[in-house]
């Protein structure tokens, strides 16, 4: 026997083995290296053909990397068909009713699937995996109805996710199932990224699995034709797009990525750059895909981009997508304060538009983001929200919202908690009914948080206890850890400090390795609240200085459910109860310069701390007793402080209690404290009796946040740039309008659109001051702002004297209709004197500019000055080129112009305009004013005559001043009839005057007395042209009707003698 047929027996063997052991039961999964690949298809193709079994093929190329779970999905789609197996059936088998079922009905139906929703930033890792599992239960639920034996073929073609599949693969192994597969471990990849992963799935192979090895020389049949992808880097590259959408869809995000690289190479190469609807689409689904994959700079880039464009079209679907895209990328980037600000444009632009699925999404993410950010959003918004959610399907976010409703409980008294309550059991249904294991375990912690809030304990825990065994199952590091911080805060709520330090603790370290910053302050806020219980002030101010530190170095201020002044006030708390009250007044000062709102928990925070400071340096500057009432008034009208702060505000009480006796009192009256928290009671009686003692010893855990600190430094740096990169673009945006407006109101207009747009400004205008009343040259409100008194604000501007920026922190109406949270006020000079002013306005929400942003304000300030400067001169210039400044009629070459204009257009409407007429007038007895009462009146006379022409013409028709005393009209679409008409009507005007005797004696002041037949009279000739017979000709018409003006000349003056042509139609 040769030495190739020994080969040949053995590989086959191996083959028949594995096939064998597949048909009693049990999964494999063998790989053949293929350096060859006709060879390869041919060998496997001899191998089934020796089994007589019945394989499903596939060949790959590099194409497939741009194909959702190429080969995989392209084999199941095989098999249904041939086992006439409907997608409905299958897909009912494995029990998938969320959007994935629409998404791969679609596959099956050969047509390009989409997402109807985009992956919540706390469920990216839950959809990432779900989609992969969904390949596994098809490959599974189909080799348990009947063996199944795939072959594949150049298998390093394969994409990332694919990959990620096939190890989840190789786990299985009671299904009978076989999966043959043929590479080439050596095949090195263009892009880096999918090399990183060929090269990290080729280690896994020699490490757990292994290659059968072929040669050239064994013998093998013919081979069959082997399906493969269709050919797609030739097509329309809108095509690739949806190719594209594709991947997305079934969260093959590194694949997706690197396809919309070539997609936007495509674009260029087809010369597609001129298609901007679609360029937009691919900088949108980029921007996204980079941004699941954790690429935030590049990112922003394509999502910026979006921006830039839609603010030069001004389109408000395109701005409010813009701004949509951008507040979801800064929730992923837990920058809170830009993505309410992103969000709010976005709601504001959607606003009135009839596409029902922007406005949802709009106000989804602009949800999302107050949520995170414990922001109010409103409870007719959420009903409006829910309702287009539920039309549209989009069941992730009906959840979403449903499961969170319960943060609004501090934003509206009409919401209550059995109410909250219901909502997050609606949540519960929803998920379950639609298989969203990820949104099932974040509303059971929902429901849990509620049930707590509300004192039913035993149901919370409960939930929680549902809450964590879902989210261990789903594998996610972070949702762990937020499912353990519920945990942790519930257990601390019941004095279990031991149980609550270690589901801190574990939750520490899970965000701690999957650096997750925004889970990793809320983490660590838990922990320094847990040894603030347990009186180790120590501890917790070694935390809340650690956090502070984070959260400034990330110009973070905002995580779950409070913001930086609960920081600052919690740590001054700490740092007053340890005997550091001068540390503890500077936190308080923090606090209050910053320019954000307080949550419902730092604006309680706030009035203890004062009440502590007050107590420590013995003073009275606040009214203790109006102190107390507001805090006692806050916890009673809030379950949730109430729970949360009763403890420390019983220990504020006692420590700040006049005598021993009456702390003595006021911890007897606190039963209910005494029963539910025995242990913080007790601790604030020992206090009293001098016996100040740690409750319990809890270690501080290790905080190694270095790497922490280095990527929010960077983080920050990259903020800095981007930000100064939207500055540049705006300040270019805004001199771009100078260049190209007109007229002072536009730029004014398109200058206060773009700030409101960067700015977040509700309310932006420009002031004229020069006026005798303020006078609003451009206005831009938000369209969530009702009843705006622009008017009345723009009376008590018109005065502000200074020359440079107005901040104002709280504005007070002159009249005290309304006070504003801030009012910036720059003034536009022109030289030396102010001539407008730009208003910008925050209504309720506080606004505090950097000095760089006063700086850029400035500039912005200045530049609108100048360019409303530089288009009143042109337009003064224009209007001295064309404008007679006798008569401030247009002038001979204004005249031109505008006949030459209307003959165009008639040209260009040619069979639909027929006539238009001209009439030349020449004043009578105009010499004998001029010599007898000076050219004075003379110029008096015609300034005169040039009023009572305006006074006869229509709007359309114009007068001018041809030279001396001869002046022209001239009337669009007017035949000559009609014109006879007007110059007739003229004379009859100009004889009503009497020679203007009147007038002139007063001028003069002097009594004037004018022969009747030395009274100022005009002739007029009049002619016209009609396209019908032959194309208008300037030159001609001002022929015509000079020698018909002087033909009423000759027969005796003060008529009106029309043009006379033979082929001139009968009238």
């Amino acid at each position: 026997m040769s030495e190739s047929a020994v080969t040949q027996s053995a590989t086959f063997k191996r083959l028949r083995q594995r096939w064998q052991q597949c048909q009693q039961g049990s999964a494999n999964l063998t790989f053949i290296r293929g350096d060859q690949r006709e060879h390869s298809c041919q060998m496997i193709d001899h191998w089934a053909a020796s089994e007589g079994l019945t394989a499903f093929r596939w060949r790959l190329y590099e194409r497939d990397t741009c194909h959702p779970f190429s080969p995989l999905l392209p084999l199941i789609a095989q098999v249904i068909r041939q086992r006439q197996i409907s997608p409905e059936q299958l897909l009912d088998g494995i029990a998938v009713r969320n959007q994935y079922r629409a998404i791969l009905l679609r596959y099956f139906a050969g047509k390009s699937p989409s997402r109807v929703e985009l992956p919540l930033p706390g469920e990216l890792v839950y959809e990432r995996n779900f989609a992969a599992s969904l390949i596994v239960s098809m490959l599974r639920w189909l080799a348990e109805q009947a063996p199944l034996c795939l072959l594949a073929s150049d298998f390093q073609f394969a994409g990332p996710s694919t990959l990620q599949v096939v190890k989840q693969l190789a786990d299985i192994t009671s299904v009978p199932l076989m999966l043959v597969i043929a590479l080439d471990p050596e095949y090195i990849h263009a892009d880096e990224r999918i090399q990183d992963q060929w090269h990290g799935f080729v280690e896994w192979l020699d490490g757990d699995q292994g290659l059968l090895e072929t040669n050239a020389h064994e013998a093998a049949g013919a081979a069959q034709a082997w399906p493969e992808s269709p050919f797609i880097m030739a097509k329309d590259p809108r095509a690739m797009l949806r190719d594209c959408e594709a991947l997305l869809a079934l969260m093959c995000l590194p694949e997706a990525s690197y396809a919309a690289e070539q997609t936007e190479r495509n674009f260029i190469v087809k010369g597609l750059s001129h298609d901007t609807s679609s360029r937009l689409h691919l900088q949108a689904f980029k921007g996204h895909c980079l941004l699941y994959l954790g690429e935030l700079d590049e990112a922003f880039d394509a999502l910026d981009s979006i921006l830039e464009q839609a603010q030069l079209g001004a389109d408000r679907r395109a701005l409010a997508r813009a701004y949509r895209h951008l507040c979801w990328a800064y929730i992923y980037k837990s920058d809170l304060t830009q993505a309410l600000s992103c969000g709010r444009q976005a709601v504001n632009y959607a606003s009135g538009l009839a596409d029902e699925r922007e406005r949802a999404n709009c106000l989804f993410n602009y949800f999302v983001a107050c949520n995170r950010a414990n922001a109010g959003f409103g409870l007719e918004r959420i009903a409006e929200l829910l309702q287009l959610l539920q039309q549209l399907n989009m069941h992730n976010g009906q959840i979403y919202v449903c499961r969170n409703i319960f943060g609004q409980l501090e934003h509206s008294t009409k919401l209550s908690q059995p109410q909250a309550l219901e909502a997050a059991k609606e949540a519960i249904r929803i998920a379950k009914e639609t298989d969203q294991r990820a949104g099932l375990a974040a509303a059971y912690h929902s429901r849990a948080v509620v049930l707590e809030s509300m004192q039913r304990m035993h149901s919370a825990k409960r939930c929680f206890a549902i809450s964590e065994r879902l989210r261990n199952q789903l594998q996610d590091p972070v949702e762990i850890a937020r499912v353990r911080n519920g945990f942790g805060y519930f257990y601390c709520q019941q004095e279990q400090f031991l149980d609550a330090y270690d589901y801190f603790n574990g939750a520490l370290k899970q965000v701690i390795k999957a650096n997750d910053v925004g889970e990793t302050i809320a983490t660590m806020y838990n922990l320094a609240w847990l040894y603030l219980m347990v009186r180790n002030y120590r501890h917790s101010a070694t935390i809340l200085e650690k956090l502070r530190r984070l959260m400034v170095s990330q110009h973070s201020s905002y995580f779950a459910y409070r913001n930086l002044h609960d920081v600052h006030l919690m740590q001054g708390v700490v740092l007053v109860l340890s005997g550091e009250a001068l540390r503890a007044q500077q936190c308080l000062e923090r606090s209050k310069r910053l320019s954000i709102p307080m949550s419902q928990s730092a604006s309680l925070l706030q009035p203890i701390l004062q009440l502590l400071l007050a107590d420590s340096n013995g003073e009275d500057r606040i009214d203790r007793e109006a102190t107390v009432n507001a805090i006692e008034q806050r916890l009673a009208t809030s379950v949730r402080l109430r729970n949360q702060f009763q403890l420390l505000w019983l220990e504020v009480q006692v420590r700040c209690a006049p005598s021993r006796d009456s702390g003595i009192a006021i911890l007897e009256q606190a039963d209910g404290i005494k029963v539910r928290m025995p242990a913080g009671w007790q601790s604030s009686r020992q206090w009293l009796l001098g016996n100040e003692a740690v409750l319990v010893n809890l270690p501080l855990p290790t905080l190694e946040l270095d790497h922490l600190f280095l990527l929010a430094q960077q983080e920050a740096r990259l903020n800095q740039l981007w930000k100064r990169m939207r500055e540049v673009r705006l300040i270019s945006a805004l001199q771009a309008i100078g260049s190209d407006a007109s007229s002072e109101s536009v730029i004014a207009r398109e200058t206060v659109r773009l700030l409101c747009g960067h700015y977040d400004f509700q309310v932006a205008m420009v002031v004229n001051c020069q006026t005798e009343q303020a006078e609003v040259m451009a206005v831009h409100v938000d369209g969530q702002v009702q009843n705006f008194p622009v008017d009345e604000l723009a009376e008590d501007v018109r005065d502000y004297r200074n020359q440079q920026l107005l901040l104002n922190r709280s504005w007070l109406f002159r009249g005290g209709s309304q006070r504003l949270s801030s009012v910036c006020v720059l003034p536009l000079r022109d030289g030396n004197l102010r001539c407008c002013q730009l208003v910008l306005v925050n209504i309720d929400q506080p606004y505090s500019p950097s000095k760089h942003d006063q700086e850029v304000l400035s500039l912005i300030g200045n530049q609108l000055a100048s360019q409303l400067l530089a288009v009143r001169q042109k337009n003064k210039l224009i209007e001295l080129s064309s404008i007679d400044t006798l008569t401030g009629l247009a002038n001979r070459q204004a005249l031109q112009s505008t006949i030459q204009d209307e003959i165009n257009r008639v040209r260009r409407y040619s069979g639909k305009i027929g006539y238009m007429s001209l009439a030349f007038m020449d004043l009578d007895n105009f010499k004998y004013y001029n010599d007898t009462f000076g050219h004075d009146a003379g110029d008096l006379l015609l300034q005169w005559f040039a009023d009572l022409l305006l006074e006869q013409l229509r709007d359309v028709d114009v007068a001018g001043r041809w030279g001396g005393d001869e002046f022209i009209v001239f009337m669009p679409e007017t035949g000559a009839e009609q014109a006879q008409f007007v110059g007739e009507r003229i004379l009859q005007a100009l004889a009503s005057k009497r020679g203007f005797t009147e007038a002139l004696s007063k001028a003069l002041k002097r009594p004037v007395v004018i022969p009747q037949e030395k009274w100022l009279s005009c002739s007029v000739g009049v002619t016209q042209t009609d396209y019908r017979l032959h194309a208008p000709n300037a030159a001609s018409m001002l022929t015509e009707a000079d020698k018909a003006l002087y033909q009423a000349k000759d027969n005796g003056k003060g008529q009106v003698i029309r043009f006379q042509t033979s082929e001139a139609p009968a009238q």
